[in-house]
């Protein structure tokens, strides 16, 4: 449990505007020693304490430094969750060996924090509820709970410390329950028909006997820059100038990280109805600010602006590292090359759509069929392939006409007798082939961990009239198939 105003020691309020009327909706320690609580009005508290120091609620900040502090604190852990309002939970499950022993581990947060000026509550428990708990409910400091310490650590506390709906508690309180230890003598099974499922299943999880996941905070820092307006903005000329200025901003962040964007998210808010988004994608990790902006140009010129704009926010949701290579005088033009096809299918996308520029990408498949799969253009990985063609090792000789699924057909061998002779002839579309060339077999089984288990035999056959096709025989049925054709 942290608190930056609690490090204060002066009184501070936050207050919110509820009806005309300016509410407290926190105190600092030092206010709520004046008499100073929630719920009171500004004007109440200051007659309290007419020094007091107030603040606006601003829920959206507050998510924003709590998210902040939770990736600041993956250096102990790399587990960890925000608890809303003001709770992080971190899982440093075994991470006591990498900092010589809890103590020594709850010590250096502890110093992180007061660097920081945050005032915490730090409770290392068996569970993350019973950690969540005695937290709440203890004095800035820190404190390490063995298993066999929770119990006797979570019955003094109220059953509000099990984070349960407040109608819950005081229905507790009616009949009598006002700490954890007195509810853990009621019969379990009685709980859930009286108080709900809730209250069972909170204190399951504190007591270790229920499992607890959560979702960690995300690692990676999201980039993002935003302007809003004091009235609509509906001229395109200004729309690029911001446009342009967002791109600046961002591309400060981009360069700080040493990364390239890879998506650009733009959203256009206008009074009425949902915000327009466009989507960007690039081929490549890009910083280039002029050609992030021809992009973004390319992508809004059917953008209306009738209705004019209040905001505008510009998103980085994919980024990569931006790697620098030495290029030699013989990939001069191959880099060339690569930035040119990047260039154009980055235009492609924005005019088209992702889905309608494809890339084949190697499969790690030994059936033709299943050998190459396609994938949007400027798709994650898709990296400065081009300059790796001399890493691919040769395959085998393959057609460039494949179908999609291969067609039976009537073949001929020699000797006649013998199942696994060389074809001399097949028929297919009506007409009978003449084989004066062929070269194989290539064996080939598929995968059978996929139910795969057949073995075939590739044939690169060439009739009378120089036409090449590629047959195949199924070992364990004997029978032929059309795969493909050479051009």
């Amino acid at each position: 449990m942290a608190s930056w105003f609690n490090s204060f020691d002066h009184p501070v309020v936050i207050i919110e505007l509820v009806r005309a009327k300016q509410i407290v909706v926190n105190a600092c320690r030092v206010a709520q020693s004046r008499g100073i609580r929630p719920g009171m009005t500004l004007g109440q508290a200051k007659a309290l304490c007419a020094d007091v120091l107030d603040f606006p609620h601003q829920p959206e900040r507050d998510r924003k430094a709590l998210d902040s502090l939770g990736r600041a604190m993956m250096r102990f852990t790399p587990v960890v969750h925000v608890e809303a309002p003001d709770a992080l939970l971190l899982d440093v499950t075994g991470c006591e060996r990498l900092f010589h022993g809890y103590e020594n581990l709850i010590t250096q947060v502890n110093a992180a924090l007061r660097k920081w000026k945050i005032a915490a509550n730090c409770t290392i428990a068996p569970t993350a509820a019973g950690a969540w708990a005695i937290a709440t409910c203890s004095r800035p400091g820190w404190q390490i709970v063995s298993a066999a310490q929770l119990d006797g650590a979570l019955d003094p506390l109220p059953v509000g410390a099990l984070r349960v709906e407040p109608e819950v508690v005081e229905k507790l309180q009616r009949v009598g329950i006002d700490t954890i230890g007195m509810l853990r003598r009621l019969p379990r099974d009685t709980l859930p028909s009286r108080f709900g499922p809730t209250l069972l299943d909170r204190l399951a999880r504190a007591l270790g006997e229920m499992p607890e996941s959560f979702a960690p905070v995300d690692r990676s820092d999201q980039i993002r820059a935003s302007i809003e307006f004091e009235y609509s903005v509906d001229s395109l000329e200004i729309v690029w100038e911001i446009v342009r200025e967002l791109l600046d901003r961002v591309i400060v962040d981009l360069t700080q990280r040493g990364s390239g964007a890879r998506q650009l998210l733009l959203r256009f808010y206008h009074y009425h109805g949902q915000p327009i988004e466009q989507l960007v994608r690039l081929a490549r990790p890009s910083r280039d600010p002029k050609n992030l902006f021809n992009l973004i140009r390319c992508a809004l010129e059917s953008i209306q602006t009738d209705e004019g704009f209040t905001r505008i926010d510009l998103d980085v949701p994919a980024y990569e590292k931006v790697t620098l290579r030495q290029i030699t005088m013989h990939d001069r033009e191959l880099a060339d090359a690569w930035l040119e096809w990047s260039s154009l299918v980055e235009r492609l996308q924005v005019r088209l759509g992702a889905d309608a520029v494809l890339r084949p990408r190697w499969s790690e498949s030994h059936l033709p069929e299943s050998a190459c799969a396609f994938q949007p253009a400027t798709a994650d990985g898709s990296k400065n392939e081009a300059l790796a063609v001399h890493d691919i090792k040769p395959l085998s000789a393959r057609p460039l006409c494949l179908l999609r699924r291969p067609i039976e057909i009537g073949v001929i061998v020699s000797p006649s007798d013998d199942r696994e002779g060389a074809p001399i002839s097949f028929a297919h579309g009506g007409e009978v082939h003449h084989v004066a060339l062929c070269v194989g077999p290539e064996r080939i089984t598929g995968p059978w961990w996929e139910g795969n288990d057949k073995t075939r035999d590739y044939f690169i056959v060439e009739n009378a009239g120089g036409e090449r096709f590629w047959l195949f025989r199924v070992i364990e049925t004997w029978k032929w198939y059309l795969h493909g054709k050479f051009e």
